[in-house]
């Protein structure tokens, strides 16, 4: 049975190329991006965040990303426990690692949602006004044969 859990591998990926080059296919992956909107959402939307935050949401998706592929992993092992030894697998305690990295992460982003700012009445009716101006565009005029 293959025990290599492949993590180091998909952080070198990861860090040399970036998410975006990750199968979108894979759940973890669809998941870990749907984590990322819905955080940056709480967080007051992307135009709210600043560089130090787009990166602390960065570093934190990855992170899940690789909590996600040691998790998998794991299920698929018989047991978690060397029998032998009565220990656990070193993998574990790297999991955990990852998970309290996380957590600090989070922590420092702020575990409070931030509601999106609310647009004054005046800035509401001039918003609803160019939506509407666009929607009345003229037809052209068909050629007057």
């Amino acid at each position: 049975m293959n025990r290599t859990h492949g993590l180091s591998r998909l952080k070198k990926i990861v860090d040399t190329r970036g998410m975006k080059v990750l199968d979108g296919r894979s759940y973890a992956v669809r998941a870990v991006r749907e984590w990322e909107e819905e955080l940056v959402r709480d967080l007051g939307g992307a135009e709210n965040l600043s560089v130090q935050k787009r990166t602390l949401v960065e570093m934190a998706c990855k992170t899940r990303l690789y909590i996600e592929h040691v998790d998998s992993w794991l299920c698929l092992q018989p047991s978690i426990v060397y029998n032998r030894k009565h220990k656990l697998m070193p993998v574990v305690q790297q999991r955990q690692q990852l998970v309290d990295s996380l957590a600090k992460l989070l922590d420092r982003l702020g575990l409070d949602r931030v509601p999106k700012p609310i647009p004054t009445l005046a800035e509401y009716l001039a918003e609803s006004e160019k939506e509407s101006s666009r929607d009345e565009e003229p037809e052209p005029e068909p050629d007057a044969a």
